[in-house]
């Protein structure tokens, strides 16, 4: 498998277990922000915004953010379990 076709399919990969984690109403502006974080140069939420098409209004991605509809420490966890999945495969 070529390295782009690895990137792209780890990437795809990490993408939705993350998804698994995130209320279904809410998926599609989380997979917005996540693809604007991951083109962005910087950390900035506002910076996110302005590399991705806005398909919502940004009081949506306000509400997910600021109003807990996205619960961060499920997200956490999940990171966790994803890096200990891998961890245990580097080790065998």
């Amino acid at each position: 498998m070529s390295f782009q076709r690895l990137v792209t399919f780890r990437l795809s990969e990490w993408i939705s277990y993350f998804l698994a984690a995130v209320p279904p109403r809410s998926r599609r502006s989380f997979l917005e922000l996540l693809c604007g974080c991951l083109i962005s140069p910087d950390g900035w939420v506002t910076r996110a915004l302005s590399h991705i098409s806005l398909r919502c209004h940004w009081t949506t991605y306000y509400k997910l953010l600021e109003r807990e509809s996205l619960r961060t420490q499920v997200l956490a966890i999940a990171q966790v379990r994803w890096l200990c999945r891998f961890a245990r495969c580097d080790r065998e």
